[in-house]
């Protein structure tokens, strides 16, 4: 108890500094649903873009809200379950009720908000696919499984299916985009990964346990990047910039251990249309995010760095106890500690033996800054447990309080 008193009086202290000149004003997403008589408790699932808009979902629907257009509803399309990826011209990618998965894409050049709900809200009408609709049938069974595992800042969709080849299901990675359609990559491979250019990332199965990497452009090009066993080793994380650089970071079990694990991670530098890759190799770092500017951000021995084209790397101040990334082996999941385009880091940090998540925003010019002094007392008790950074600044926190799903916009003074 002693010691979590010493971290918060830290923490305020920290908060009251220089470095915390720069502050955020706090949007609560639960009360702007709640405003118009709309059930909140789903919105730990919103998602931000780059452009300061969220996709939210409330009382199974689809929302979209920015602090210029304010809350829209999505008036054609069905009941939702989940919303998994938004990209920077407000296309939104998820689940629906029946499980199917469902791309809803804005149509600007036209007058889509003319209507009300009856709590006010604008109504948006925009374009709707079901992408179980427009899988060719005579390639699939009646039990196809489909999922979309990433999406463009521009809103190209990369997905996964099950190719039914005589009978027997394949893995299939396929891109999806509104004007194009629908485009198979391979089979017996699956996607991870799509940058604004149309490259994504794509592994193949060589044997059972082994497996490839490539880096794969628009026009179907291949550049080979890595291999690994799966029955040696596993992929812990793996990332894909707009200038086609991948960040790979392998985990493999310490040897006579049940719980040690030691990372090593390759960075691949390509050069589009050549096939031409340089690569770097960091022993014992785990790559978290690559930024469009090569900036990369490791995780190593507790501690968080930057490291940076020129060879600088940058080490961030941290507490007792380090940062907090509960990775599988650690009991948990990532949090979702992000690297933006401006250099900015977002995260949280913890104290060894304390769970209680504080969530931290850095950069160079303002150093290390706590966020508990801008969400104010009545976030105090928020349990954290995600966060997103966009290239504006701005931060988007989701977590629990009283028993509800919570999700808080910070937007920088400056804005």
């Amino acid at each position: 108890m002693f010691r979590s008193f010493l971290l918060f009086l830290l923490l305020v202290l920290v908060s009251l500094s220089p470095l915390s000149a720069e502050g955020y004003r706090v949007v609560d997403i639960n009360e702007v649903l709640e405003e118009k008589g709309i059930d909140s408790r789903d919105t730990y699932e919103s998602l931000l873009n780059d452009q300061g808009e969220l996709a939210i979902r409330g009382d199974n629907h689809l929302y979209l809200y920015s602090e210029v257009e304010g809350l829209r509803k999505v008036g054609n399309i069905p009941p939702i379950t989940a919303i998994t990826h938004f990209s920077n011209n407000g296309v939104v990618a998820g689940l629906l009720e029946t499980g199917e998965p469902f791309i809803y894409y804005p149509l600007r050049e036209s007058v889509y908000m003319q209507q009300k709900s009856s709590s006010g809200v604008k109504i948006e009408i925009g374009g709707f696919v079901n992408l179980k609709e427009v899988i060719p049938d005579e390639y699939y069974a009646p039990y196809f499984f489909i999922e979309t595992v990433d999406m463009s800042k521009s809103g190209t969709v990369l997905g996964r299916g099950y190719l039914n080849v005589d009978g027997i299901m394949t893995d299939v990675a396929f891109r999806y985009e509104p004007k194009d359609g629908l485009k198979l990559l391979g089979e017996k491979t699956w996607a991870k990964d799509i940058n604004t250019f149309g490259q994504s990332l794509l592994f193949t199965d060589m044997t059972q346990d082994y497996h490839a990497i490539y880096l794969y452009d628009a026009n179907g090009g291949a550049v080979f990047l890595d291999d690994y066993s799966r029955r040696y080793e596993d992929i812990q994380q793996i990332y894909l910039n707009d200038r086609g650089t991948v960040g790979i970071s392998h985990t493999i079990p310490e040897k006579n251990t049940d719980d040690r694990f030691y990372h090593r991670t390759y960075v691949y530098f390509t050069k589009m249309g050549t096939g031409n890759v340089n690569s770097l190799y960091f022993p014992g770092k785990l790559v978290l995010g690559i930024n469009d500017q090569d900036q990369l951000l490791f995780w190593y021995s507790n501690q968080l760095s930057i490291w940076t084209p020129n060879g600088k790397e940058t080490l961030l101040p941290s507490l007792p106890g380090g940062y907090s990334f509960f990775t599988e082996q650690g009991g948990g999941e990532f949090l979702d500690t992000e690297i933006n385009n401006r250099g900015q880091v977002a995260g949280y940090i913890h104290q060894d033996g304390d769970y209680d998540l504080t969530p931290f925003v850095w950069d160079e010019e303002n150093g290390m800054r706590y966020l508990y002094s801008d969400l104010g007392f009545k976030y105090q008790n928020v349990e954290h447990g995600g966060i997103r950074l966009n290239d504006r600044g701005e931060i988007l926190l989701r977590g629990w309080q009283k028993g509800g799903y919570v999700s808080l916009l910070l937007i920088p003074d400056e804005s």
